[in-house]
C-alpha cells in the first residue's frame, strides 16, 4: 500500500479538525443556543425582580423608572396578581386603575412552585400563544404583601434571531473553511517541502550519493536537522571514500600478491628449465670422463669443453638472477656519476660486428652532435647498451640492419636501437619485460638466451628514474630509454 505524503496527511487532519470545529458550533447553536438564552434571560429577569421586590411602592418614581428599564432595556412586561390570580397591575396598561387590571394568571402554581415562591424564591414558565404565534418567558416572585408579581418577555424573536444566527455561521463557517484550505495547503507546502527534501537526501545517502546537501536556510528545528544531515553526509561520506580507497588498496595489493605468486611460480619453473639440462650434460660428460668412455686426449678435451660451457651457462644464468633479484629487491649497487654515453655504445657496436659478418648484419649509428656525457651508473648502463644491441642482431632478418641512434629529448639523451625485421605483437609487448618471456617461443641452446635480458633493462632503468620502451617502425622495431644529460654534454 502506497504511503500518503504527509503534506496530504497534514491537509487532511487539518481540514478534519475544522470540519468538526464547524459541526460542533453548528450542532451547539442549534442545541444549546436556546436554553442558553433562556437561562440568561431567566436570570436577567430575576435581577430585575429583586429590583421590583425592594421597591414595593407601586406609586413611587422608583417603581416607574423600573418599569421603563424593563420595557426598553429588557422588552418586558411587568404583571401583579393577587394569590387568587387576578390582575391588579399592567405595565403595558397605563390607562387602568389599580384593582381593575383586566388580565388573569394563565396558570395556577402547584403546591412545591407556591412553597418555592414563599420561601422568597422565583417560579419560571415558558408560554406559547398560539393565537398571537408568540413564545413568552415568565419569571414569578412573591411581593412582601403576598401579591405576586410576574415579569414577561417574549422569545419568538431570540428563536428567530438564533435561525438567522445559525444560518450565517454556517456561510461564515463555509468560507472560512475555504480560506482554511489555501491556508492549510499553503503551510502544509512551507511545511512538507523541507521534510520531503530531508527525506530525499537520506534516500540518497542510502545510495552512497553524498553529491548534494542541505541548502535552505532555515532558523528552526527543521533547518537545524538538515545542518546536522549535511554533517553526518560528510562524515559518512569521508568514511566511504576512505574505506573505498582502502578496498581499492587491499585488491591491488591483493592482486599484486597473485601476480607475484603467479610470476615466483613461473619463476621457478623457468629456472628449473633453465637449469635442468646444462646440470644434466654436465653430470653426463663428468660421468663419461670418470668411466674413460673414450680414452684418447681428444675425446677428453671435447668432453671438457662441453662441462666448461654448461658451468659457464650455468654461472651466467645465476648472475643475472642474482642481479635481477637485487633490482628488483633494490638491493642493487648504484654509482651513478657522468660518463661518455657514446663511447660505450661504440664500444659494443665494435664488439658485435666481430660476432657478425657485414653480410649477416651492418651495423650504423647516428649521433646527434653535443651530446655524449651523461648522468648514469655506467657498469649498468653497458649492460642495457648490451641486452638492447644482443636482442637487436639476434632478431634481425638476415640480412638486416642494426641501427644506433642518440639524440636529445626534454633535457635528456635519449638513445634509440632499431633492427629490421618483423614487428612485435602489439598485446606482446607489455610481456616482454617479464621474466624468461621470448617473443619468437622458441627454446633453444644455441643461442646462448636466458630471457632475463629485457627485465634486467626494466629493473635497471627504473632504478635511474628515466623512461624507456619499445614501439614497431615501418620495417622493424625499435627498443630506446632516456638519460640525463651532464652539464657539460648538453646542447649549446
Amino acid at each position: 500500500m502506497r504511503n500518503k505524503p504527509i503534506r496530504t496527511q497534514f491537509i487532511l487532519v487539518f481540514l478534519s479538525f475544522m470540519i468538526l470545529l464547524i459541526l460542533c458550533m453548528t450542532a451547539g447553536n442549534l442545541v444549546l443556543l436556546k436554553p442558553f438564552y433562556i437561562w440568561t434571560q431567566t436570570r436577567e429577569l430575576e435581577q430585575l425582580s429583586n429590583k421590583l421586590v425592594q421597591e414595593n411602592d407601586l406609586e413611587g418614581t422608583a417603581f416607574g423608572a423600573l418599569v421603563e428599564e424593563a420595557e426598553y432595556h429588557y422588552q418586558a412586561s411587568i404583571d401583579i396578581f393577587d394569590t387568587n390570580g387576578n390582575g391588579l397591575f399592567n405595565s403595558k396598561e397605563d390607562g387602568e386603575e389599580m384593582g381593575h387590571g383586566r388580565r388573569l394568571m394563565k396558570e395556577p402554581f402547584s403546591s412545591k412552585e407556591m412553597s418555592q415562591l414563599d420561601k422568597g424564591g422565583t417560579v419560571t414558565k415558558v408560554h406559547e400563544e398560539f393565537e398571537h404565534n408568540t413564545v413568552n418567558l415568565t419569571v414569578y416572585r412573591k411581593l412582601p404583601d403576598g401579591n405576586i408579581i410576574a415579569i414577561t418577555t417574549g422569545l419568538a424573536a431570540s428563536e428567530k434571531s438564533v435561525g438567522i444566527l445559525n444560518r450565517f455561521l454556517l456561510i461564515v463557517c463555509g468560507l472560512f473553511l475555504l480560506v482554511a484550505l489555501v491556508t492549510a495547503i499553503r503551510f502544509a507546502t512551507y511545511f512538507s517541502k523541507p521534510i520531503v527534501r530531508l527525506q530525499q537526501l537520506a534516500h540518497r545517502m542510502t545510495l552512497f550519493d553524498f553529491s548534494r546537501g542541505w541548502q535552505e536556510h532555515r532558523r528552526d528545528e527543521l533547518g537545524q536537522l538538515g545542518e546536522d544531515m549535511n554533517k553526518l553526509s560528510d562524515i559518512i561520506g569521508s568514511f566511504t571514500r576512505e574505506l573505498k580507497e582502502k578496498n581499492e588498496q587491499l585488491e591491488a595489493e591483493l592482486e599484486r600478491k597473485d601476480r607475484l605468486e603467479q610470476t615466483r611460480k613461473l619463476f621457478v619453473s623457468n629456472v628449473s628449465h633453465e637449469l635442468k639440462t646444462p646440470i644434466a650434460l654436465i653430470q653426463g660428460y663428468a660421468e663419461g670422463l670418470r668411466q674413460n668412455v673414450n680414452d684418447d686426449a681428444e675425446s677428453r678435451t671435447e668432453y671438457s669443453e662441453v662441462i666448461i660451457d654448461e658451468a659457464r651457462k650455468m654461472n651466467e644464468l645465476v648472475r643475472e638472477l642474482l642481479l635481477l633479484s637485487q633490482l628488483e629487491a633494490g638491493q642493487a649497487s648504484y654509482y651513478p656519476e657522468p660518463f661518455d654515453l657514446e663511447g660505450s655504445i661504440l664500444k659494443t657496436i665494435q664488439r658485435l660486428r666481430k660476432l657478425y659478418s657485414p653480410e649477416q648484419v651492418q651495423f650504423e649509428f647516428e649521433f646527434q652532435p653535443g651530446l655524449g656525457w651523461v648522468i648514469g651508473d655506467e657498469a649498468k648502463i653497458n649492460q642495457v647498451i648490451n641486452n638492447y644491441m644482443t636482442n637487436a642482431a639476434y632478431f634481425t632478418l638476415k640480412p638486416g640492419v642494426v641501427s644506433v641512434s642518440m639524440t636529445e629529448h626534454n633535457g635528456s639523451a635519449r638513445v634509440a636501437v632499431f633492427n629490421s625485421g618483423n614487428s612485435i605483437p602489439e598485446d606482446e609487448m607489455p610481456q616482454i619485460w617479464e621474466s624468461f618471456y621470448r617473443a619468437d617461443k622458441a627454446r633453444t641452446r644455441t643461442d646462448n638466451r636466458t630471457g632475463l635480458g629485457l627485465s634486467i633493462v626494466k629493473g635497471i632503468m627504473d632504478m635511474h628514474g628515466t623512461s624507456y620502451g619499445v614501439y614497431n617502425t615501418n620495417g622493424g622495431v625499435v627498443f630506446w630509454f632516456d638519460l640525463r644529460l651532464a652539464e657539460e654534454g648538453k646542447l649549446q
